[in-house]
């Protein structure tokens, strides 16, 4: 009877959660357990008029270098749209949303901002806007609209500096409800607080831990090396000047008095201040300039600060052959696997950011069902290519797949020619129309009706 209660009890549907995401979020500002100041909240995302330490660490160039050696990848790579199943609805649905992301907006840029924001701030917003546009119908007969859609017009940057408060969802915790913004005013906007809802605006947080929004930026954990790389470069500075500089030895005579010091002292000053003058020395004394000794290896504890900030990305090999103990050129291409996965990894996170969503929707279902409905299968956003794969070993097998018929060849020709920049093939370059429920395309309608026009005013002339 107990294990039948029991039974009944584990199979019952868990609809909410019974214990709470836990962390601790005061007047909209989430707490920061971070052991290093620079690192904590407001230090790190900086504030209207001041900047943060991500922004600071981003003048460095190998931090910079490394950020945007990650994510200029990442937009450099083979984007698009897979069909939620074969049916012609779905295969349209899904080029409908290529045209809409891919087409209708300048992707690379955008793609490549919120890429950005992600890696030094741990989290990216992007207000979304929309409207009623049209179309050509011959591209997408299928479409319930006969010519007119929803599409995205835009994505608009929101600061990670400007947000003043994070609004946590009273019944989903680990969700957003809104954000505040502070507009600090210019020639065109009013000084204000706004709240943005959450359902018109796309979050992607990096590692997020519970309701912790603003994630984990990847930058972090470059601030260490940063911080030390800055410091062994002063120093290098001051260490290049003192070496470069011999510094005058004189030697008393053995005669000499306090007069005779005082003097040498003063042609000494004299002759260092005039780099055209010369000095006589007074009867006994010597003159030796000496050098310092090069002192500790700057250079290459310097070169390890900028292989941990490599590192940190997965780019550590790039350093490789360059004066350090990490490795030798020949190194390089053993150890750019593990980086390059990574890659994989962060555009994954992005498309899943545009197809789950972080705050209870998501881009791609809701334009979806705004345009085909939810009877029409949802297509998802994927990357297919990355700019580091060695197509030159790919080739080779997919010849072999096509002509043993393994390998589908349909639709390689596309794909090949889309990630070799190659120009289009002119045969394939016109969309072809899909037929209707009713077997008539678009142009067949219109061909009709222009038909029964012109015999609907021949009768009326004849009568």
């Amino acid at each position: 009877m107990v294990a039948t209660a029991q039974k009944s009890k584990s199979s019952s549907p868990r609809s909410r959660p019974s214990g709470g995401a836990g962390t601790r979020i005061t007047s909209g500002e989430i707490e920061s357990l971070d052991e290093n100041r620079r690192a904590n909240g407001r230090e790190w995302r900086g504030r209207p008029g001041e900047l943060g330490t991500a922004q600071k660490m981003l003048t460095n160039v190998y931090v910079g270098a490394s950020r945007d050696g990650v994510v200029d990848l990442v937009v450099r790579a083979a984007w698009g749209f897979e069909p939620g199943d074969d049916t012609p609805a779905a295969k349209e649905a899904a080029a409908f949303q290529h045209w809409m992301w891919f087409e209708h907006q300048p992707w690379k840029r955008l793609i490549g901002r919120i890429g950005r924001n992600v890696c030094s701030f741990g989290h990216s917003i992007e207000e979304l806007t929309d409207e009623s546009r049209t179309f050509t119908m011959d591209r997408f007969p299928l479409h319930p609209g006969t010519g007119r859609g929803i599409v995205v017009t835009g994505l608009h940057e929101r600061p990670s500096w400007s947000i003043e408060r994070w609004n946590q969802h009273p019944n989903h915790p680990e969700r957003l409800a809104s954000v505040t913004q502070m507009i600090s005013g210019s020639d065109q906007e009013k000084y204000r607080e706004q709240e943005i809802t959450s359902d018109r605006f796309l979050r992607m947080t990096w590692q997020q831990e519970a309701a912790g929004f603003m994630g984990n930026a990847i930058q972090r954990r470059q601030l260490g090396p940063w911080y030390v790389l800055r410091l062994l470069s002063k120093i290098e500075l001051l260490t290049h000047n003192k070496n470069h500089q011999p510094v005058p030895v004189v030697t008393r005579s053995e005669n000499a008095n306090e007069d005779d010091d005082k003097k040498m002292a003063k042609g000494i000053s004299r002759w260092q201040a005039d780099e055209r003058a010369y000095i006589e020395l007074p009867f006994g004394y010597g003159l030796d300039l000496v050098k310092s000794s090069p002192g500790t290896a700057i250079r290459e504890a310097k070169q390890d600060c900028k292989f941990d900030i490599f590192q940190n990305v997965g780019l550590g090999f790039l350093m490789h052959g360059q004066g350090n103990t990490h490795g030798s050129f020949a190194l390089a291409d053993v150890q750019n696997a593990h980086g390059m996965s990574r890659l994989d990894v962060f555009a994954d996170f992005l498309c899943d950011g545009f197809n789950f969503g972080f705050d209870g929707w998501a881009p791609v279902p809701y334009y979806h069902e705004l345009n085909y409905g939810p009877d029409v299968a949802c297509p998802r956003m994927v990357v297919r290519h990355m700019p580091t794969v060695d197509f030159s070993s790919i080739l080779p097998i997919l010849y072999d797949g096509v002509e043993i018929g393994a390998v589908d060849p349909r639709g390689l020709d596309a794909f090949s020619r889309e990630v070799m920049r190659a120009p289009r093939n002119p045969e394939t370059f016109e969309p072809t129309v899909q037929q209707r429920a009713d077997g008539q395309t678009p142009r067949t309608r219109r061909a009709e009706k222009k038909r029964a026009e012109e015999e609907e005013n021949a009768s009326d002339e004849d009568a």
